[in-house]
This record gives C-alpha cells, sequence and structure tokens, in this order.
C-alpha cells in the first residue's frame, strides 16, 4: 500500500498596531511563545516602497504571521492580541486571522492517496481499515469506465493529527515500496 499526504497548510494572522520601528528580531519572539513561526511578512511603505526588515525603514504599522497550524494561531490570538506591546509600540498589537483565513482553514482536507489496493477491496472495507486511526470523512476508490477498481484511492480525515497516525502505522507495511512516502506540513 502506498500513500501520499494531499494539501498543506500554513496559517496567517494580520498583527496590526506595530511600531513604525518593529524589526523581525522584536515580532518573532513574543510569537514563538505560541507555536512555530513560518514567517513574518511586513507590509511594504507606500511611500518608499521598502519593506521593513532588519533595518528601521517606515512600516504600515502591521504585518502578517505565518504558522504551520491553526492550533498555534489560536494560542497566539488568546495570549497577544490586546494584550501584548511590541517593543516602541504605544498599545498593545492586534492580532486575529487574516482576511478569508478562516474560511479557507475551514475547507482544508487531509486526503491520503492510496495505492496498490486489492481491487476487490470495497469503500467499506478501506474506511475499517483506516478508521481504526481516526474518523475517516470519505473514501473514494478510482475506477476504470467499466466501474472496475483501478486500485488505488484517497482516504479523506480532517484532522492533520489522525492522517499522521495512519501514515505512520501504515507506511512499515508497505516498505520497502520506492512509492511508499508520506509528509505532511
Amino acid at each position: 500500500m502506498d500513500m501520499v499526504m494531499i494539501k498543506d497548510m500554513v496559517i496567517m494572522l494580520f498583527v496590526g498596531s506595530v511600531p513604525k520601528t518593529a524589526t523581525e528580531d522584536d515580532i518573532r519572539p513574543p510569537f514563538e511563545e505560541h507555536g512555530n513561526v513560518v514567517e513574518v511578512a511586513f507590509i511594504k511603505d507606500k511611500r518608499t516602497g521598502q519593506q521593513q526588515g532588519n533595518t528601521v525603514f517606515a512600516s504600515a504599522g502591521c504585518c502578517f504571521i505565518k504558522y504551520a497550524t491553526s492550533e498555534e494561531a489560536d494560542r497566539a490570538i488568546r495570549a497577544l492580541h490586546n494584550q501584548y506591546t511590541l517593543p516602541g509600540g504605544v498599545g498593545p498589537i492586534q492580532v486575529r486571522y487574516a482576511d478569508g483565513e478562516q474560511e479557507r482553514i475551514s475547507s482544508v482536507e487531509y486526503k491520503l492517496f492510496i495505492g496498490s489496493i486489492n481491487k476487490q477491496a470495497t469503500e467499506k472495507e478501506v474506511e475499517e481499515i483506516f478508521s481504526s486511526y481516526g474518523r475517516v470523512e470519505d473514501v473514494y476508490l478510482m475506477r476504470d469506465e467499466m466501474k472496475q477498481s483501478r486500485g488505488c484511492g484517497f482516504v479523506k480525515y480532517s484532522n492533520r493529527d489522525v492522517a499522521m497516525a495512519a501514515i505512520n502505522a501504515l507506511i512499515p507495511l508497505c516498505w520497502p515500496s520506492d512509492w511508499c512516502a508520506a509528509e505532511l506540513p
């Protein structure tokens, strides 16, 4: 059985009330207390066209923080929104999901591509195997024009941890196949 994870996800937060003199070195540490910060992205100043970074260019007073998981982003929002003031700031920062981010997050799927499936297997049988690692949202077996199984398909989970549990448990069963590999964001 071969498995590959489909779908990368990065969660983007908007941070407002950022002092014009703030650098990435000022912003990153308080956010890293709540998870792995993938990226800090400053807004470019409309007058100068310069992006604020490790220099002291004028900023638009905001930036974006990218986390790998929504749990990390939620922790940062709860801990920092209206509660933390950056060095040089006159008041607490505003931390929230970037516009459209919550809608995008709610549509995220963790879908595993499964290859080398017995062509006689049914969706129900595949679901039974994968449901032992968590709730399966959907099973789709690919079929040809004659409705015969092609021996591959998809298993969909809504939770990254459950998808990882399935991959970690089932990967050793398909080893040493060169096609058996899985990575999650």
